[in-house]
């Protein structure tokens, strides 16, 4: 009679089973990113371990491995500094009979910079194994709210943008994100970029109620400004009002009555959040 012995691995480390081709790379913070990937390969032997290989100038080194788990779906996190450059990883495996695989397909996070001339600009390498990227998809975030809202649609070979600041008081907030063909999503890491205080002041104002032009105050950017004060004078050196706060302004009167019309001046004091100060004197006009 025949007898059925038990399964057992030959020496194998010579044979290399195919490459993982489901590869995914996405930033997840400023000190993370992470490699997703999927056992999609017709190997007959199960792997054992899965191995991460990160580049560094061109040469791939083993960096970190998992043991393989039941769940289609694996993952790597690696910490890294995503807001200085991109990130480029393959990953591997070894079978439950010593044979290691091929490696996949290189990926790349997306590391997106704010360049000299203030556009937005990120590096094009595939965070995707198996794809090319389709499009991108710029997202900013309200500096109030948090909430994060798409910009604009941009094609797979754009590689720059400029965005409009005008809606920031304190602090820009961009991030991109990557699409390929297969609704796969990669993100890049956040810009942040510092809104300089930028105001003015009107050269004259009337306050006569038509609710256009009807009070002197400081126009601009102001989101930046911790410590505020403008001291107004009349003609004669006479201290007519003291605004101490950004928001507030002056109504044209002094002592409950209608202040002359003519030349006044003023004496702003403003300390920014960075405790940068500013020190400004003028004159302006109020008409009646």
């Amino acid at each position: 009679s025949l007898v059925k012995s038990e399964k057992m691995c030959l020496d194998r480390k010579t044979i290399v089973a195919p490459a993982l081709t489901d590869v995914k790379i996405s930033v997840e913070s400023s000190s993370k990113v992470k490699i997703d990937f999927k056992e999609n390969t017709a190997w007959p032997i199960a792997p054992k371990l899965y191995v991460l290989f990160r580049d560094s100038l061109g040469v791939f080194s083993r960096t970190d491995s998992i043991i393989s788990l039941i769940s289609s779906v694996k993952f790597f996190n690696q910490n890294v500094k995503t807001l200085l450059e991109k990130h480029c990883y393959k990953v591997g495996f070894q079978d439950n009979c010593g044979s290691s695989s091929a490696l996949s397909n290189t990926v790349c996070s997306i590391n997106l910079n704010l360049s000299k001339n203030e556009d937005l600009s990120w590096t094009a390498l595939s965070p995707f194994s198996n794809t090319l990227i389709d499009r991108f998809e710029l997202f900013e975030v309200n500096e109030n709210s948090g909430f994060e809202s798409k910009v604009i649609d941009l094609t797979k070979d754009a590689k720059d943008f400029t965005p409009d600041f005008s809606s920031f008081q304190v602090e820009a907030k961009y991030r991109i994100k990557a699409i390929n063909s297969n609704q796969q999503e990669s993100y890049s890491n956040y810009v942040e970029i510092p809104i300089a205080a930028d105001f003015f002041l009107p050269s004259s104002f009337s306050p006569d109620g038509n609710g256009f032009n009807d009070t002197f105050e400081v126009k601009g950017r102001m989101g930046r400004v911790k410590l505020f004060q403008m001291d107004i004078f009349n003609r004669w050196g006479g201290k007519v009002a003291v605004l101490k706060d950004k928001l507030q302004s002056w109504n044209g009167t002094s002592n409950g009555f209608a202040a002359l019309a003519g030349i006044y001046y003023y004496k702003l004091k403003i300390v920014l959040s960075d405790d940068q100060k500013i020190n400004q004197e003028g004159s302006f006009e109020l008409l009646r």
